[in-house]
């Protein structure tokens, strides 16, 4: 039963028919579960960006006080537990 596409008319009353009801299908549960998906994936994708950039971060700054604490003899060593306690 394909029809041939050239013979499609958007306007015709069969067609505007179909797409009344599409419209009235698309506001039910399909729809909300889709928004409500699209929504916790981007609250989680926040998330993650939030934790990877502090991760980073913490990664950054023991990585600059554990190089500071070996390169310079004079520096306690001490200074990495510090770091670490406050990192």
């Amino acid at each position: 039963m394909a029809r041939d596409p050239d013979e499609f008319d958007p306007e015709s009353p069969e067609e505007r028919e179909i797409g009344r009801e599409m419209v009235d299908q698309s506001t039910g549960l399909g729809s909300v579960m889709a928004h409500l998906y699209r929504g916790e994936v981007d609250r989680m994708v926040n998330r993650r960006s939030r934790l990877d950039s502090t991760t980073n971060w913490a990664v950054t700054v023991i990585a600059g006080i554990l190089a500071c604490a070996v390169s310079n003899p004079r520096v306690a060593h001490a200074t990495i537990l510090v770091g670490m306690l406050v990192g």
